[in-house]
């Protein structure tokens, strides 16, 4: 076995062990997103990709174990990390509330 096959047999491991998702699996989701993180709409890499980067972050969620996508590590982890649903709807309502304080 070469190098290079035993990193995609461990990662293939590692991903099945952790989130239940295969290698395949994790290249299905990728080309759904049109390898874009949906959070910040940017561009997510593969891994072991030419520029060296981070490979996109498998999101799940840690009670239920559901896996939701791929994302940035950072969207991952300062953004939907630390957000439940209620707190994103909060969050949601005051962007868009029309209160202005100057007007009190």
């Amino acid at each position: 076995m070469t190098p290079k096959q035993a990193r995609v047999k461990a990662r293939d491991k590692r991903l099945r062990t952790k989130y239940g998702l295969s290698a395949v699996q994790w290249t299905a989701m990728f080309q759904l997103q049109n390898g874009l993180c949906p959070i910040c709409l940017k561009p997510i890499q593969k891994p072991w990709n030419k520029e060296g980067k981070l490979a996109a972050s498998v999101d799940h969620d840690h009670r239920s174990g559901r896996v939701r996508g791929l994302l940035h590590f950072r969207c991952n982890r300062y953004y939907v990390g630390r957000m439940t649903a209620a707190v994103s709807r909060r969050v949601t309502e005051y962007l868009e509330s029309t209160f202005d304080g100057r007007n009190l």
